[in-house]
């Protein structure tokens, strides 16, 4: 694990141990992340370095001021879905994957409908949701993003849709039937340009750098980064900057970040001076700087 200062794009010096597993090789693939108040949850997640390919059905907490982890069970094993963090104390997983392996023969790959959701304020305990997903869709490589309470992601079974979810009345709904493109394993980020929300979509295929009007449907093409990200990399705003982390690798290492100005799109994207080390396929989550005094911007 690592810690950044995305406003000063600083590297910092702080010893997080690495996520416990408690079987597997080191690396979850395909894991989920959130930030609930002072603690740091990851979930789920593959272990692909087999055969067998391991699945977890664990959540570890990372507590932030001690920098101990503790561990929870989630409702089922899932890896490679959508989640979402809906408010500060309540995170959501759709569908996802998971393997299973009973011998001698290949591992079998179990796709899974169910929308699991985590209510810290109400519980600590992870339950299933009555409402399946929307046509049983599993949401691989899907992205998701939060607009007025309500989850928006795409779906489908080509990626092409874009549908939301309202968790306090558990209904679906069908924001766009079309996109204009479809993709698996993208990123997203809800923006504002020109006094409108859009919905950003980036990676999943080298080609896909495009920003959607949620009011209209409208698209926007928007410059390319200039290294392939085509493994589901992550987007997150710092000030007036969307930042791309992650998402495939640079010769033997990985693809260093990326910004772009909001407000001059057409100056296109820039590299930050960061290495970045996000994994392939692994999660990333936004926390606040105040427990680490190390990690705060300097003149």
């Amino acid at each position: 694990m690592g810690l950044f200062n995305q406003i000063c794009d600083l590297k910092c010096d702080v010893e997080i141990p690495d996520v416990p597993q408690p079987y597997g090789s080191p690396g979850r693939t395909g894991s989920y992340a959130a930030s609930l108040g002072d603690s740091v949850l990851v979930c789920g997640g593959l272990d692909d370095s087999g055969p067998p390919i391991s699945s977890f059905k664990d959540c570890q907490e990372l507590d932030l001021s001690t920098l101990t982890w503790t561990a929870m069970k989630m409702a089922n094993y899932s890896a490679h879905g959508v989640s979402a963090q809906v408010s500060a104390d309540q995170f959501t997983i759709f569908g996802g994957e998971n393997t299973r392996y009973n011998g001698p023969g290949p591992t079998e790959w179990v796709d899974h409908n169910q929308i699991q959701h985590l209510d810290v304020s109400k519980d600590t305990k992870w339950t299933v949701l009555e409402e399946l997903t929307l046509n049983e869709d599993s949401f691989l490589g899907s992205c998701a993003v939060v607009q007025n309470g309500k989850v928006l992601m795409t779906g489908g079974s080509d990626g092409s849709k874009l549908v939301s979810f309202d968790l306090e009345q558990e209904k679906w709904e069908v924001v766009l039937p079309s996109i204009g493109f479809s993709a698996k394993r993208h990123g997203c980020a809800l923006v504002d340009l020109n006094g409108s929300d859009h919905m950003v979509f980036l990676g999943g295929d080298y080609n896909l750098a495009v920003a959607v009007e949620l009011s209209t449907g409208d698209t926007l093409d928007l410059p390319r980064p200039s290294s392939k990200r085509s493994h589901r990399p992550f987007l997150n705003i710092v000030g007036n900057h969307l930042v791309v982390h992650g998402g495939d690798y640079n010769g033997e290492g990985f693809v260093t970040e990326e910004a772009m100005n909001l407000s001059n799109l057409e100056g296109g994207w820039h590299a930050r001076t960061v290495e970045d080390v996000s994994r392939v396929d692994s999660p990333m989550v936004v926390i606040k700087t105040e427990l680490f005094s190390e990690c705060t911007c300097t003149e």
